[in-house]
């Protein structure tokens, strides 16, 4: 077991207490925010984790099943204490008489001022200079800030969706629905740099950072051959310290994969279903992985829109570097867009599906074989009808 703070670091000194099969095991967390491995008596047993506060009180902060086999299970913070002076309260400030806008004795004209904002583009923000603002930075290596850098303003115009579509021979609603399932209609996060720049959405995958990483290569498991996963001879990656990014498995914790398809879960535990986080957490993981290996973070993420893997850079148009890549899914949605134009062109069958409007097999070629556990073609018809 692993503990981290919100900002993902591990949580040293922490007494926990593990609560399973009627045992209480008191430990602390190491340097790693780790706690000592333990073995249940079955694999649906139930594991509690509890802390001490200063006064010694104990509170339940999270549960589990033991599963099949090795298992790791993270732990993160909701919370940040920030430890910083604040300024006096400004009471000058808070006296001042403020005057409305509009008020019955001075009413609108009316009619619209400034600048209309279009969809996609970044709301700009003043800052308050009648209250105090605390920032949280964390520094972002350079490499990363370079191509972030290519960020230009420039919205998916309905033109574009016709252009691409016409190259196709596909209907735009079909690219459109994939637009809108993969990201929710928008290839770029809330998060931006100080300067302004927006950063593309990205999910951090840390099965493929270990595959990536990995002593067995990059090769993925073929039916002759299984490479990775837990107890493979060889599979063993020099980050494999830190499960939160790199691990032969993914996030996913499922009943069937505990062999346990149909059986109910044990009273008082929730399933770990999601360890993914929000675009935050995977910022995070993606920087501290690319101060790791830098080419594997960057494959190891899903990028943009229409969240295209870092892995498939070579089939996703004319690029020789995953860094050439990741620079055209930093720069504009309407990028994002001619991308995933080129991945699906080279790809026959995917190019066929879309044209058909085959879900089943769109799902297939674009999610993978494991696209109905998900209900990816269902999601993907239904955004299509909305459409």
């Amino acid at each position: 077991m692993k503990l981290h703070s919100a900002l993902r670091y591990p949580i040293e000194g922490l007494t926990c207490h593990l609560k399973f099969d009627d045992k209480v095991i008191v430990a602390k967390t190491d340097a790693r925010g780790m706690l000592p491995k333990i073995i249940t008596a079955n694999i649906v047993s139930a594991v509690e984790v509890w802390v001490e506060n200063k006064a010694s009180a104990l509170k339940k902060i999270g549960s589990t099943v033991s599963g099949l086999g090795h298992q790791w299970f993270t732990l993160i913070s909701p919370g940040i204490k920030l430890m910083a002076e604040l300024a006096a309260h400004d009471e000058g400030q808070a006296q001042k008489k403020i005057t409305p806008a509009n008020s019955p004795q001075k009413l609108h004209h009316g009619k619209a001022e400034g600048q209309a904002i279009q969809p996609g583009h970044p709301v700009k923000k003043r800052k308050s200079q009648a209250h105090n603002t605390e920032v949280l930075e964390m520094e972002v290596p350079q490499g990363l800030i370079d191509l972030f850098k290519h960020y230009r303003d420039e919205p998916v115009t309905e033109k574009n969706w016709q252009d691409e579509a016409d190259t196709l021979l596909c209907d735009p609603k079909v690219l459109k629905a994939i637009h809108h399932v993969e990201s929710s209609g928008s290839g770029f996060s809330q998060m931006q740099l100080k300067d302004g720049t927006r950063l593309p959405k990205i999910l951090f995958e840390r099965h493929l950072f270990h595959r990536l990483t990995c002593g067995n290569g990059p090769l993925p498991n073929s039916k002759k051959h299984k490479r990775h996963g837990i107890g493979v001879p060889g599979c063993q990656s020099p980050h494999d310290q830190d499960p939160d990014i790199c691990w032969p498995s993914g996030y996913i914790l499922s009943r069937k994969k505990l062999g346990e398809e149909n059986a109910r879960m044990p009273d008082g535990v929730v399933e770990q279903s999601d360890l993914y986080g929000n675009e935050r957490a995977n910022y995070f993981k993606l920087l501290k992985a690319y101060r790791l290996n830098p080419e594997a973070a960057l494959k190891a993420c899903s990028w943009g829109a229409f969240q295209i893997l870092g892995m498939n850079y070579e089939v996703a148009g004319e690029y020789r570097f995953v860094e050439t890549f990741v620079r055209d899914m930093c720069t504009s949605e309407a990028k994002q867009l001619t991308i995933l134009r080129q991945f699906i062109d080279k790809n026959s069958r995917l190019r066929k599906a879309v044209q058909d409007k085959d879900w089943d097999k769109i799902a297939y070629h674009y999610n993978g074989p494991k696209y109905a556990e998900n209900h990816y073609q269902i999601k993907l018809k239904e955004a299509y009808e909305k459409l």
